[in-house]
């Protein structure tokens, strides 16, 4: 029997299995004070590539992660004070990357329970400027396989790879500065590169994932296709009654 999915409702969490049929599994359930502070129902999941962890998150900002194993609430992530907008656990590092409404980011260690370095760092020096004045929220975040330091995420108009290896941009230096070091020297580059590589050649953006192979999907819906499923008032940008 192998696991498959997971889909829940307000609370609970039930593990889909599949044998060539479908069934309903054992259900988890959050720990009596999680269910005391958080009314919300599951917006969010995130497994684990072995499927042992399971992250589950709320509208409250309640992030909770099981350990689907033994069946037991592993830890809650601190509680933020925005809801979160995506999260997606490594595959290789096992730690949880959240992107929140606010365009904050933070990154937390599931087996020491509590935020990695690079996370830490991000809460004491804060995102650039023009990151956090963003008006669309992350949609999703994956992951490069062959190269474990890259966070990659998209919202509904711009595609980025974060590389982690590189130093956070402050305010004063361009956040979209791929067209300036092109013109550069090597060495240049290098002293002047930061950890936010952005496009916004691909939009509207509806998916982001990696295949197998490595190779990049994005999934794209033009905005005359959007207008065309409109009622005539909204596309005339005229609305009454």
């Amino acid at each position: 029997m192998t696991l498959r999915n997971f889909v829940s409702n307000t609370h609970w969490m039930h593990m889909v299995l599949s044998d060539g049929a479908c069934k309903l599994g054992p259900t988890l359930q959050p720990l009596s004070e999680t269910a005391n502070r958080s009314l919300s129902s599951v917006h969010l999941m995130a497994v684990s590539i072995n499927g042992t962890y399971l992250a589950v998150a709320t509208p409250s900002s309640q992030i909770d992660i099981y350990n689907t194993h033994i069946m037991k609430h592993e830890c809650s992530v601190p509680r933020y004070s925005c809801p979160p907008s995506a999260l997606s656990i490594h595959p290789t590092t096992e730690n949880l990357v959240i992107a929140y409404a606010d365009q904050q980011l933070m990154e937390f260690n599931i087996n020491q329970r509590q935020y990695t370095e690079w996370g830490r760092r991000v809460l004491k020096n804060g995102l650039h400027r023009d990151w956090l004045e963003r008006d669309t929220p992350i949609l999703g975040i994956r992951f490069n396989p062959s190269r474990p330091e890259d966070i990659l995420m998209h919202d509904n108009y711009m595609f980025c790879v974060l590389d982690k290896s590189l130093p956070l941009p402050d305010d004063k230096t361009p956040l979209f500065n791929q067209i300036t070091l092109k013109h550069l020297s090597e060495r240049a580059q290098k002293s002047q590169a930061h950890a936010f590589k952005i496009t916004k050649k691909f939009q509207p953006l509806m998916f982001m994932d990696l295949l197998s192979d490595g190779d990049l999907v994005l999934v794209e819906r033009p905005i005359s296709d959007i207008v065309a499923n409109l009622p005539p008032p909204m596309k005339q940008k005229k609305f009454g009654t």
